[in-house]
């Protein structure tokens, strides 16, 4: 894995600076999919702004011919609002092709416990009107 990420990093060092957001992007991607093919039975944890641009990177991750999904995994969503869940159609559409549980959560207190691994990503509050308006 170290080896990997390594690579990873010597790759990203030769963009150009308008591809690294590309690169950034896939080598997350990358990553997390090694991660959740080397774990059996564990319990994961994905902290995003779901709502944003990261679920199509959710959705690149989960596709049937990946090999996570044949793995029996306990997924945590944690969004501090309903409005950056999870979408229910991509939660319908991992269970309808996997053999994960998944749960959503409010708080990270209450979705970490018990985990083996965390993927977590910042909310980006760019992304929202200034309450200043």
């Amino acid at each position: 894995m170290d080896k990997e990420v390594a690579s990873l990093r010597k790759e990203n060092a030769k963009l150009k600076d308008e591809d690294k957001s590309k690169m950034s992007l896939q080598a997350q991607i990358d990553l997390l999919q090694t991660k959740l093919a080397t774990s059996y039975g564990r319990n994961e944890v994905i902290e995003d702004d779901y709502r944003r641009h990261r679920e199509q990177q959710v959705q690149e991750l989960l596709v049937p011919e990946n090999p996570v999904f044949t793995r029996r995994l306990n997924i945590h969503y944690i969004a501090p609002t309903d409005d950056l869940q999870m979408p229910q159609d991509v939660l319908d559409y991992v269970s309808s092709h996997s053999n994960f549980t998944q749960k959503k959560f409010s708080t990270l207190a209450g979705g970490i416990s018990h985990v083996d691994f965390v993927y977590v990503t910042r909310i980006q509050k760019e992304q929202f009107p200034s309450a200043e308006g």
